[in-house]
């Protein structure tokens, strides 16, 4: 677990595409492999709602898209793929069908969900709290905390250590995979304002922060 970040750089981008534009409503995105991502699309008017796959290589390119018929919002992979469409979270295989359906309660509309190290958890956040269920709908765990408000976006690193982004409490908490709080990494002390997204390299010495309506990246470095 890191003990202390620094502010590595604040990189800028522009946020109109230039390569690629969607006639989707994207939500979440994540990476399938390197030459492919996967985007998760609300349902409106025209469209069904599902997942866009869309090839990064020289060009970029929509290769396929599955429709679920329901807005799909949060989604990840480790090893598989699990998106959370409406009432139920999904697993699919790597055919693109559908290997298993872990309905949810009515009341439960996760915005962000992610897949422990090993494959055998899902997490994903219901309001202000983060729930945990394995591969067979049985629930782990379901916690919070008092100084997490509005959680938005959730991601693991590859010990399983869970980061946390409140939304209206401008922060990033840490929890332990069994949900005891660790520690409040980041705050508006360190410059967030309504963090609505973030994201670990791949080697995990870097948290990547995206904050609402600003075209700025904040890259914290741990240590």
């Amino acid at each position: 677990m890191p003990s202390r970040v620094q502010l590595n750089a604040t990189a800028t981008f522009d946020a109109k595409a230039v390569d690629w534009t969607s006639t989707e409503k994207p939500q979440s995105v994540c990476i399938v492999d390197k030459r492919i991502i996967a985007i998760s699309t609300e349902k409106y008017w025209g469209s069904t709602g599902g997942i866009v796959f869309v090839s990064v290589t020289n060009s970029i390119s929509r290769i396929r898209k599955i429709d679920v018929g329901k807005d799909c919002f949060g989604i990840a992979t480790q090893n598989l793929m699990v998106c959370a469409g409406g009432d139920s979270i999904l697993t699919y295989d790597a055919s693109y069908e559908v290997s298993k359906r872990i309905p949810l309660f009515d009341s439960y509309v996760s915005r962000s969900i992610s897949v422990s190290p090993d494959g055998q958890m899902i997490h994903f956040t219901v309001k202000d709290q983060i729930v945990t269920r394995d591969m067979n709908n049985k629930k782990l765990e379901t916690f919070k905390s008092d100084v997490l408000k509005g959680v938005v976006a959730i991601t693991v690193d590859k010990n399983g250590i869970l980061y946390c982004c409140g939304q209206q409490s401008n922060n990033v908490v840490l929890f332990s995979p069994e949900g005891r709080q660790l520690c409040v990494l980041l705050s508006h002390e360190h410059g967030l304002k309504n963090p609505t997204g973030i994201c670990l390299n791949d080697r995990n010495t870097k948290l990547l922060v995206f904050q609402r309506k600003s075209s700025e990246i904040k890259v914290f470095t741990l240590v």
